[in-house]
């Protein structure tokens, strides 16, 4: 068996949680510019053109790429082979995604209670999800969840022989930010294209997970990598 102090993982949570934040994947960037390539209206590729924009500006100043930063979803892929020691795991989480928010000028959404909406002030308690892997490492994925899918989704449950799309998703897809409201944002947040939910606007972009590999070097701390 090896043995791992559960604090190890909170330096490791804190870098993923700031860069799950700032960079968009080169997948997702890639994405959009071929999209860019082929779109040929021109209001969708002025839209395009700020999602690019947006993801270039974030990750060369580290910072936010949406102001929603969600609330922090971590996975964690434990090999069977380690044995745990140290404080909570779920405590040691919440500290690292408590300092990578605070570190991070990340949004804190979390609240204690969804009937007092009264706030944790730090974006805890993390959602944990946990599987057992062979081996004797740890996978650590952290995903910001924003809520603007939620804002703009609906919830039915079906009886048999309903059919499944009744109309109903008409009524709830996806809404741009008004193009004045864009500009005038984009003026004051050098660049950054940001969401308005007052407005009623949402986005279907979230920043893209960041995923570590934690391996033990010589000098006993863990290194992420990507």
């Amino acid at each position: 068996m090896r043995k791992m102090n559960t604090e190890q993982l909170i330096p490791e949570i804190r870098e993923l949680a700031m860069k799950a934040c700032y960079e968009l994947d080169d997948n997702v960037v890639n994405a959009f510019r071929d999209a860019l390539q082929q779109e040929k209206s021109e209001y969708s590729r002025q839209t395009l053109e700020l999602l690019i924009e947006n993801a270039e500006y974030a990750k060369k100043e580290q910072i936010p790429c949406c102001h929603d930063t969600g609330v922090c979803v971590v996975l964690l892929e434990i090999g069977q082979e380690i044995a745990w020691e140290g404080m909570p795991l779920f405590d040691a989480v919440n500290e690292g995604v408590r300092q990578g928010y605070r570190d991070g000028y990340l949004r804190k959404s979390v609240v204690k209670d969804p009937l007092e909406r009264v706030n944790t002030g730090d974006n805890t308690p993390a959602v944990l999800h946990t599987e057992i892997v062979p081996g004797d490492k740890v996978t650590i994925t952290v995903m910001p969840k924003g809520g603007g899918s939620e804002n703009m989704g609906a919830f039915t449950t079906l009886v048999p022989g309903e059919a499944v799309c009744d109309g109903n998703h008409q009524a709830c897809g996806g809404k741009d930010l008004p193009a004045h409201h864009r500009r005038r944002r984009r003026g004051r947040n050098h660049g950054l294209l940001y969401m308005d939910r007052q407005k009623g606007s949402s986005s279907p972009y979230r920043p893209a997970s960041s995923q570590a590999s934690l391996r033990e070097t010589g000098g006993g701390t863990f290194s992420g990598n990507q």
